[in-house]
């Protein structure tokens, strides 16, 4: 029961950028691509019970908050500005913990808005099969779900 963690740059087509020339976050270059070559695992098997929404919760803020179990994508308009402001989005986006009612009506921390210099940017996760090309039949099985984190300005939601 283990789900693995991928980094990568979509563009504003949806085209995953993963296998493009890698770049670290410090030395983003001109064509916006992103690289962490981070894959750690996340266990589920101390999540226990049948509560789907605990579960999920707790895969959405493994990856969320420590980038492990899923893909952590961001936009091309974010990766325009640059590696100090995605940096700082990142760190942004895995400390945030204002949820309620408005913004998590299923309880599973799958969605958030953060503001960084002013500029609102919102944040998702996607639950997808294994092949990236549908979606997940049990997003509270990470055996059969790839999550990916999406990062992007406001304006490109």
């Amino acid at each position: 029961m283990y789900s693995y963690v991928r980094y990568a740059l979509i563009d504003s087509l949806g085209v995953d950028h993963l296998g493009s020339t890698p770049l670290t976050l410090r030395t983003l270059g001109s064509n916006g691509g992103a690289q962490l070559t981070k894959e750690e695992k996340v266990s589920t098997s101390d999540l226990g019970g049948d509560d789907n929404a605990a579960k999920i919760r707790a895969l959405n803020d493994a990856l969320r908050c420590n980038h492990t179990g899923g893909r952590v994508v961001i936009t091309r308009g974010v990766a325009t500005l640059g590696a100090r402001i995605v940096t700082r989005l990142i760190e942004a986006v895995s400390k945030f913990d204002d949820f309620n009612e408005d913004n998590d009506p299923r309880h599973e921390h799958d969605f958030g808005v953060v503001e960084i210099e002013c500029d609102k940017f919102f944040w998702k996760i996607d639950y997808y099969d294994a092949t990236l090309e549908a979606g997940s039949e049990d997003p509270a099985d990470p055996d059969q779900t790839t999550r990916v984190l999406t990062i992007m300005r406001s304006e490109e939601y």
